[in-house]
């Protein structure tokens, strides 16, 4: 694949002939057992990475479905306001696609700071308002050839905030929103 996954749309058919399919970056197959992961896709490059095989099947995979897309919007800083506010503080939930495959779920403290690894930002809770950065602090050091590097950025700790960019059609989240009515 050359172009970002669209989220939801993989089906991988081993050779056992129990299809695999994809939700949200972790590649399950449904056995009499219930769900069991065999996997993580990573969007934004189509890689997978094999977490169980079953013993004594062929060590074969074929694509049977995958929706590619040109236009998705890929980046390593979000904007966007919630559906609905004033937000319950403490409520906000994102689920961030990782680049390595699968996802993590973040939520925002009650002082409306968002931090987890590689996951930076805040939530205005009276009006919604949501500002994410992904990536990580880096040492500035040996990465001057970056094209995301920029001297005016390098902290006095000697690191740079190397973004990690995300597919926003992959990003979710859930809150608690306050609604008030007459009396």
């Amino acid at each position: 694949v050359q172009a970002p996954v669209v989220p939801g749309s993989v089906l991988l058919m081993p050779a056992s002939g129990q299809p695999w399919s994809d939700s949200a970056g972790v590649l399950r197959v449904l056995t009499a057992g219930g769900f069991v992961t065999r996997g993580t896709i990573n969007y934004a490059t189509g890689r997978i990475a094999l977490a169980s095989w079953t013993p004594g099947n062929a060590n074969t995979l074929g694509r049977v479905g995958c929706i590619t897309t040109l236009g998705d919007a890929v980046s390593s800083a979000y904007v966007f306001r919630t559906a609905a506010a004033p937000l319950r503080p403490g409520s906000l939930t994102v689920q961030v696609p990782r680049t390595g495959g699968g996802s993590q779920n973040v939520t925002a403290a009650i002082d409306g700071t968002i931090s987890a690894p590689g996951v930076t930002g805040t939530v205005d809770y009276e009006t919604g308002l949501v500002r994410l950065g992904f990536g990580t602090l880096v040492a500035a050091a040996g990465n001057e050839s970056e094209p995301w590097y920029n001297p005016d950025n390098v902290q006095p700790d000697g690191k740079i905030f190397k973004p990690q960019p995300v597919v926003a059609s992959a990003l979710r989240y859930a809150a608690v929103a306050y609604s008030y009515l007459p009396m």
